[in-house]
């Protein structure tokens, strides 16, 4: 005798849906308080040691640029006086959730 399930397919999907949105808030929340002790650690740098991330997004190419800017020297002056790393990601790697 087979035994199959009795719930709507849609049901389970929104259950495990539910489960991954709770399971991002609880992880956020644990994170907070170390993204808040970095954050204020970054204010106290002086301005010409701090680090730069930047982004954009290229709606033609459909992708995020993310790029992060370190100083080469202790006084930059313009984008010349950076080390500059770039990442890539496209629009269909990202989750809605992001």
């Amino acid at each position: 005798m087979e035994v199959t399930s009795t719930r709507p397919q849609s049901k389970q999907q929104g259950k495990q849906s539910s489960y991954i949105k709770k399971e991002f808030t609880e992880i956020k929340a644990k994170n907070e308080p170390i993204r808040i002790q970095l954050y204020n650690q970054l204010l106290k740098m002086p301005t010409t040691n701090q680090q730069r991330l930047m982004s954009a997004y290229d709606i033609q190419e459909g992708k995020m640029t993310l790029s992060h800017f370190k100083p080469k020297m202790q006084q930059p002056q313009s984008a010349a006086d950076y080390i500059r790393t770039n990442l890539e990601v496209l629009s269909k790697d990202i989750h809605p959730m992001d």
